[in-house]
């Protein structure tokens, strides 16, 4: 795992990471020190927490469930995948909190392609 210097890894608050898994992940957002949201996850708890992810299954149910208390982006790519074929994309979380049932999170997905892919 990379992070930076003088932090515990994955939970910078923006910055980069890598699993065992063969995951990427980039962090983005603007986080406050003090969270206004009660009983909900900070970003260093849930950054940690997707580092442990083995398949995109496990990432959707820590994003959607995990209740975070601030929005931010993860970037997340996969760079050898167990079949021996490379994954053709990027995905781009966008994860906010609950303003309902505070049962799930605010989760939109991206699945970022080049040019010639979104041409096939």
């Amino acid at each position: 795992m990379w992070d930076y210097h003088d932090q515990i890894n994955g939970a910078s608050s923006n910055g980069f990471a890598a699993n065992h898994h063969d995951f990427v992940f980039t962090y983005n957002g603007l986080y406050p020190k003090i969270p206004r949201i009660e009983h909900c996850a900070p970003n260093q708890l849930l950054n940690r927490l997707v580092l442990t992810i083995e398949n995109e299954q496990q990432l959707d149910e820590i994003l959607k469930t995990q209740l975070t208390a601030y929005g931010f982006n993860l970037n997340v790519d996969q760079f050898r995948c167990s079949d021996g074929t490379h994954q053709k994309y990027l995905l781009s979380y966008e994860i906010g909190p609950s303003n309902d049932d505070k049962k799930t999170n605010q989760c939109n997905t991206n699945y970022i392609l080049n040019e010639k892919q979104a041409e096939d």
